[in-house]
């Protein structure tokens, strides 16, 4: 049997999937749970109203963005990151957040 198998098997027993779930996300600082929640409650009151407004492409490289960045984040906290894979973290987070922010600049700049 191999490896992978193996894994299927562990992971088709009874509820171990979902205990591997809540393990997974019990990594993560709560801290990061607190920016999530935060940032969920002002897109939902605010800012999705005002995303509906804009172009197609403008919502794509947002949100688009707004995906990279939390993958980015998981596997910073999943796998860590030194070295080369420091930079490569910082310089995704950097090139998201500019994009977001000329994103969202260039659609209240109402054409001025």
């Amino acid at each position: 049997m191999s490896g992978t198998a193996r894994y299927a098997t562990i992971l088709r027993t009874p509820h171990v999937a979902p205990l591997l779930l809540a393990s997974m996300l019990a990594r993560l600082p709560f801290g990061l749970y607190a920016l999530a929640v935060v940032l969920y409650l002002l897109w939902r009151d605010r800012l999705r109203w005002e995303i509906e407004t804009w172009g197609s492409r403008a919502r794509w490289v947002f949100y688009g963005s707004v995906l990279v960045i939390v993958v980015d984040l998981g596997v910073f906290f999943w796998f860590g990151a030194s070295g080369l894979s420091a930079v490569a973290f910082l310089l995704t987070l950097g090139i998201c957040g500019y994009a977001m922010f000329r994103t969202w600049r260039d659609q209240r700049s109402y054409g001025m």
